[in-house]
C-alpha cells in the first residue's frame, strides 16, 4: 500500500439529513443489475447526526448516490417506542411516498407505506426503498427529465413520511431530497505532471532530478448532474494516500483546488493518474500522465579487463553503464590519463598500449549522468607485450604411417619448443586448403609436443592417402599469438595381408 507524503488543502460542509447507500458502477448503465453496492455512512433525519460531518471523506456524499435502493435511517418521535412489551405508545411503521414535489402531505389513502418495526433499533427505524418500483409504478413521476439527466430516473427527488402508531397516523408529513445519478462523470482534461508551478518546458518524456511532482488539470464542472465531488488520484495504478491510510482525494466543491503534490516519488518512470469521481460516486475513465524521476547515480561495472588480469599490447576494454535519465559519457583512463570518452552504447574500445612497458597498470572508468552525477571503478591489469616463440618444430614418423597392427595405429607427433606457458594448437588442413581438424592443449615453457591419430574432428579416417599442411599456433596467458609457417605431412594407408604363420605383406591401398 502506497504511503506517499503528499501536500493539499480541504474545505468542509455541514451534511445534510438524510442519505442513501451508495454504489459505483463502472460502466453506465440503466439497470439495476449493472449497479454494484459500495455503502457509504447512513445520515439520519434527527438533528443529532450521527456521522461527523466535519469528515472531508463522508460529506461530500451526502444527497447524491448511483442506486435505485437508498436506505434511510429515521430518529423516531419523542415520547414513543418500538418496544411493544413497554408501556405507552408504540411505533408501527410509517406511511411514505417520493415524487418530485418538496410539497406532498402523506394521509392514510396513500398506497406506499411501510409495516415492519422489527427493521427499527433502538430510537431509530431503519428502511430501504425501491425507487425504481415506486416510481416506475406512477408514470407521472417520470414524465419531467431533471436537468442534466440522462435517464429519466436520474435527478433530485423527494422522500414523504408519516410515522404511524398504534392509534393514529401522525398530521406532520416530513420531507427529505435526495438525488440518483447513474452517469459517471467526464475525464478531466490537461492533465499535467511537472516539477512546480511555474515550470513551462516539456513534460512526459523529460526525466527530473527531483521526487516531486506537481499535478495539474483543469477544474471544471465535468458532471452535469449532481456535479464533481472531488478527484481521485492514482500513483502507478495503486490509489494515492495520505499518510494516515485515507484517500489522498482532492476535493472540487467549491472549486477551490485542480492540483495536488506528490513527494517523495520512486526512481523510474511514474504513471500517474486522475478521475473525476461525482457527488454519487460514480468514477470517470482515468487520464494518464507520466512523471519521470531520477535520483539514483549512474550504475557501472567493468567487464574487461578483470581484475590482476593479463591483456596484450592491442586489447579491448569495455563497461556496462546505465542511468534511468541516460549517460551522458563515459571515459576511459589508463594510469591515471584519459584515453578515450564515449557518448554511446556499447562503451567497448580497443587500446594500443605498445607505448606502455609490460607490467602492472591500472584502468580506471568514469560515468556521469544527465545530471552530472559521477560514478568511478578502477582494476589493474597485467600488460604483456610480447608474442610467444614457437622453435625448433620436428615431427615423427615421416611419413605419416597409419600401420594397423593388433588395433594399434601410428600417430605423427610434432615436437617443438615454446618460449613460455601457452595454449598450443595443431591445426591440420586438406588438400584444399580448408581445415581438416585441430588438436590442443595447455603446454608450458620448453619442449612440447602434440599428437595426431589421423582422424578428423569426427573421429573418422580418410580411406584414401593424402597430403595434408599443419601449422603450430601458440596463445599466451595476455592473448599474444605466434604461428609457425605452413608443414606437410602424408596420409598413407597400407593393407597388412598375412602370407605365411609368421610372416605378412604390407601393401599400399
Amino acid at each position: 500500500m502506497l504511503r506517499t507524503r503528499i501536500r493539499r488543502t480541504v474545505a468542509f460542509v455541514v451534511a445534510t439529513s438524510i442519505a442513501m447507500v451508495l454504489t459505483t458502477s463502472p460502466v453506465f448503465a440503466y439497470s439495476p443489475e449493472a449497479i454494484n453496492n459500495w455503502p457509504s455512512p447512513t445520515l439520519g433525519s434527527s438533528s443529532t447526526n450521527p456521522i461527523d460531518g466535519t469528515d472531508p471523506d463522508v460529506w461530500w456524499r451526502y444527497g447524491w448516490g448511483n442506486t435505485l435502493h437508498p436506505q434511510f435511517k429515521l430518529n423516531l418521535p419523542e415520547g414513543t417506542t418500538i418496544d411493544r412489551n413497554e408501556d405507552g405508545l408504540f411505533v408501527l411503521g410509517i406511511y411514505y411516498t417520493v415524487d418530485r414535489d418538496p410539497f406532498t402531505q402523506i394521509n392514510r389513502d396513500f398506497l406506499e407505506r411501510y409495516y415492519n418495526a422489527s427493521d427499527s433499533s433502538g430510537s431509530w427505524m431503519n428502511h430501504t426503498l425501491d425507487v425504481n418500483g415506486i416510481l416506475q409504478s406512477d408514470p407521472v413521476n417520470l414524465a419531467e427529465t431533471y436537468p442534466g439527466a440522462r435517464v429519466p430516473i436520474e435527478g433530485v427527488w423527494w422522500f414523504h413520511w408519516s410515522f404511524y402508531d398504534n392509534y393514529q397516523v401522525a398530521t406532520t408529513t416530513v420531507s427529505a431530497p435526495f438525488g440518483i445519478d447513474l452517469t459517471p462523470p467526464l475525464p478531466v482534461s490537461r492533465l499535467v505532471a511537472k516539477p512546480s508551478s511555474g515550470y513551462t518546458g516539456p513534460t512526459g518524456d523529460v526525466w527530473f532530478a527531483q521526487n516531486r511532482a506537481k499535478i495539474e488539470w483543469e477544474d471544471k464542472e465535468y458532471d452535469a448532474l449532481s456535479g464533481v465531488a472531488l478527484y481521485e488520484i492514482l500513483l502507478n495504478d495503486e490509489v494515492l494516500e495520505r499518510q494516515d491510510g485515507k484517500p489522498a482525494y482532492v476535493y472540487h466543491l467549491g472549486h477551490t483546488r485542480r492540483d495536488i503534490t506528490i513527494e517523495d516519488l520512486p526512481s523510474g518512470r511514474n504513471k500517474i493518474q486522475v478521475r473525476a469521481v461525482d457527488r454519487a460516486t460514480n468514477r470517470s475513465d482515468p487520464v494518464t500522465t507520466y512523471f519521470q524521476v531520477d535520483t539514483e547515480p549512474p550504475t557501472l561495472s567493468i567487464v574487461r579487463p578483470k581484475a590482476d588480469a593479463w591483456v596484450p599490447a592491442r586489447s579491448t576494454f569495455s563497461v556496462n553503464a546505465e542511468d534511468d535519465a541516460g549517460v551522458r559519457n563515459v571515459k576511459f583512463y589508463i594510469d591515471g590519463t584519459l584515453v578515450g570518452t564515449l557518448t554511446k552504447a556499447p562503451y567497448s574500445a580497443e587500446l594500443d598500449l605498445r607505448d606502455y612497458a609490460n607490467g602492472r597498470h591500472s584502468f580506471t572508468v568514469k560515468v556521469t549522468d544527465m545530471f552530472g552525477r559521477e560514478v568511478s571503478k578502477s582494476v589493474s591489469f597485467l600488460l604483456d607485450k610480447t608474442p610467444p616463440v614457437i622453435s625448433q618444430i620436428s615431427q615423427s614418423p615421416e611419413p605419416f604411417y597409419p600401420i594397423i597392427r593388433e588395433g594399434y595405429k601410428d600417430n605423427v607427433n610434432v615436437r617443438f619448443h615454446v618460449s613460455e606457458a601457452v595454449n598450443a594448437y595443431l591445426h591440420i588442413y586438406g588438400s584444399d586448403g580448408a581445415l581438416y581438424t585441430s588438436r590442443s592443449a595447455p603446454r608450458g615453457p620448453g619442449w612440447a609436443t602434440l599428437t595426431w591419430d589421423g582422424a578428423d574432428s569426427l573421429g573418422s579416417v580418410l580411406p584414401e592417402s593424402m597430403t595434408y599442411t599443419y601449422r603450430l599456433q601458440a596463445i599466451d596467458q595476455a592473448g599474444n599469438q605466434a604461428w609457425t609457417s605452413p608443414r606437410v605431412t602424408t596420409v598413407r594407408n597400407y593393407e597388412i595381408i598375412r602370407v605365411a604363420p609368421n610372416a605378412v605383406r604390407v601393401e599400399p591401398r
